[in-house]
This record gives C-alpha cells, sequence and structure tokens, in this order.
C-alpha cells in the first residue's frame, strides 16, 4: 500500500462536519467521500470589482441548498481535455473534483474544512484548473479560488484567484477551448500560524454568463510532503560571453541535470524574455540581434524531464550574460521569474521546486 501524505485524524468526522484536529482530515479523499469537508455552492453571476481584481469572496456569490456540482473522482483521464490525457486523480484511487465541466448554468460549487491547534510547519496540495475559455470580460470568466484563513486572529494568509484568462504562463495548456494547468503542487508556510485555528475553503465556478464551465482537480491535501520529484536543473552556458551585434554565440546547455537523474529530453532557449523558446536543442547556434544595444542581456534556458514514475515537468528558467563593451549597465531584458507571488497572501506561499511522484496502491 502506498504511502499516505496525510495521516488521518484518531477523532474522524462525520461528513460536512469540520475537523478538530490539528491537520485536514481526508485531504487525499481516499474514504471515496467528503467526509470532514462541508460542500457548499449556488450560483454566480460575476464581479462587481473593477478588472483585473478578483472577486469579493463570500459577497460575489449566492450560496443555495445542495445538490451540488462537485463530485469525488476515480483514476480516468479528464473527459473534456480528451487526447491530452491528462489524469483527473492525481495519486491513489481518488480526488476531488471541485464544480463540474458539464455544461455551465452559473453554478460555483465550494468545499471547505477547519483544522483546530494547527501544529504542521507546511501545508501541500497538488491542484490542476480546467476552464473554459468564453472570451468574456475578465471578471465573468469562470475561475477558481483557494483561499486560507487563520480564525484565530481573523488573518487571511492566502487568498488566490485565477479565470480561465489569467492563468499563469509558465503553466498554462490549451486543448480546444479550454485552458488548464496539469497537476501542479504548492506550498504554504505555516509554522509562524501553529497553535491558530485555520480554515481552507476552496471554490470554482462557471462563466458568469451561465454557457460555460469550470472546475478544479484537488488531491493531497497535508501537512507533510512526501515523495517530492524535484525539477530538473537548467545550466546555460555561452561562447562567447562578451559579445557584438551579428557575432555567433554558441550556446550549450548539456551541463544541464536532473537530481534523480531522470532524463532530460527538451531544451528550450528564450533570448528576448517573453517565455517563448526561439531556439531548440542543447546545442545551439545562436546570432546576436543586430538591435541590441551595449549592456548587459540575458539568454534563458529551461529542460524538461520525463519521470517513469511522476508527472513531465519543466525546470525553472536559468540565464547566462551577454556582455556587449560600452554599456552603463542594467539589463534591457531582465528576467521575468515565475509569478508565483500571486499566491502570497502574507508572501508565505510559493510554488513547489518539483511535484509529488506519483504514487500507486
Amino acid at each position: 500500500m502506498r504511502n499516505k501524505l496525510l495521516a488521518f485524524c484518531a477523532a474522524a468526522t462525520l461528513a460536512g462536519a469540520p475537523a478538530f484536529a490539528d491537520v485536514f482530515g481526508n485531504g487525499d479523499f481516499e474514504t471515496g467521500n467528503f467526509n470532514g469537508w462541508t460542500e457548499k455552492g449556488g450560483l454566480w453571476y460575476g464581479y462587481q470589482k473593477p478588472d483585473p481584481s478578483g472577486p469579493n469572496y463570500p459577497a460575489d456569490y449566492t450560496f443555495g441548498n445542495a445538490p451540488y456540482q462537485s463530485a469525488i473522482v476515480t483514476p480516468g483521464n479528464i473527459a473534456v481535455l480528451g487526447a491530452a490525457n491528462i489524469p483527473q486523480v492525481y495519486s491513489g484511487n481518488y480526488a476531488a473534483r471541485i464544480n463540474s465541466n458539464d455544461g455551465g448554468s452559473f453554478h460555483f460549487s465550494q468545499i471547505e474544512q477547519t483544522a483546530k491547534n494547527w501544529s504542521a510547519s507546511y501545508l501541500y496540495f497538488a491542484w490542476n484548473a480546467v476552464l473554459q475559455e468564453p472570451g468574456h470580460p475578465h471578471k465573468e470568466e469562470p475561475h477558481f479560488i483557494i483561499r486560507l484563513d487563520d480564525l484565530t486572529t481573523g488573518q487571511n494568509l492566502l487568498n488566490t484567484f485565477y479565470a480561465s484568462d489569467n492563468l499563469p504562463p509558465a503553466l498554462l495548456k490549451t486543448q480546444g477551448q479550454y485552458k488548464y494547468t496539469d497537476w501542479q503542487q504548492a506550498q504554504l508556510d505555516t509554522s509562524k500560524v501553529t497553535g491558530h485555528d485555520l480554515k481552507l475553503t476552496i471554490l470554482a465556478a462557471d462563466c458568469g454568463q451561465g454557457a460555460h464551465n469550470g472546475a478544479l482537480f484537488v488531491d493531497e491535501i497535508s501537512s507533510q510532503a512526501l515523495g517530492i520529484n524535484a525539477l530538473p536543473v537548467a545550466v546555460p552556458q555561452a561562447n562567447p560571453t562578451t559579445i557584438n551585434p551579428g557575432d555567433l554565440v554558441k550556446l550549450d546547455g548539456t551541463a544541464s541535470y536532473d537530481a534523480e537523474n531522470d532524463p532530460l529530453d527538451m531544451y528550450e532557449w528564450d533570448a528576448n524574455n517573453d517565455g517563448t523558446a526561439e531556439l531548440t536543442g542543447a546545442l545551439v547556434d545562436f546570432t546576436v540581434p543586430l538591435g541590441w544595444g551595449p549592456g548587459d542581456h540575458n539568454v534563458r534556458l529551461r529542460v524538461h524531464e520525463t519521470p517513469t514514475d511522476a508527472l513531465p515537468q519543466w525546470s525553472n528558467w536559468a540565464s547566462v550574460k551577454l556582455t556587449i563593451p560600452g554599456g552603463g549597465g542594467g539589463d534591457p531584458n531582465p528576467t521575468i521569474p515565475l509569478p508565483a507571488g500571486v499566491w502570497g497572501g502574507l508572501g508565505l506561499l510559493s510554488l513547489v521546486a518539483g511535484k509529488l511522484r506519483r504514487r500507486h496502491a
């Protein structure tokens, strides 16, 4: 039997009741139901704040009675993503789908749970957003929210909002009319709120015009990060590094590596820092653009691995500096980091540098 990411509480709770324990119970949903979680939902018609801010939770949502649109799902691929072959369960036999990808009809759905006397230094969870992109105004797009509230102090620790039109570019994938992220893992530093009562709320919603849907798949909500698969590490090199416009530069990514020796099968080079690869391959020739002026210029590399026991994943971008003599400092195309700060709340959350290796029963 696989290792559990979440040790169940000795005092198990009934469905819909808050967890009186120091962790969130049934966070891997291996009970095959929502035991320990409170389900809610209703209707949503868009939010009133100016773009691009997120909705006012809970005021912009009209809560109603069951049945709701969330469900426990079993192994198999997410139907609306078709040939993309994206699994709807991250690990084990079950995961939770918040809301649904069936139709639209203004629905929103959420689950929530309170953990008393929180004792863990970190909170981890795996997530995959699957949001239909209707091209509506931002305030009416399908979206999801993940909130963590400190009930002891009344402080919001995490308030994550993403819609179908603003998913992080580094994670964004497209299949037909759907925008999705594939499975990701997040990590929240909770070491400063131990002993407090924490409430976790996870919500997903259709569009505010009623015809398009959105869902969030979640799994392995845990206080322990077991079996993390480290991201590969990109190590870009260049020869020469002192250059002039029009020069030929040899870019070399062969020093890149993976700590678990998973094979690296793709190399992408981004010469203008727009997040799009202009060159591919471990060894490539790069001609310095004639428009580059004096000063330092970063050329970025990322590498891709395909492990046998985990999901394929890209490394973070890494830069090699090329210098045109005569400049006075400043980078005309600076490196732009992954926008993990939008998860921040109080700056406590960061995307984990790695993903959980898939466990099998």
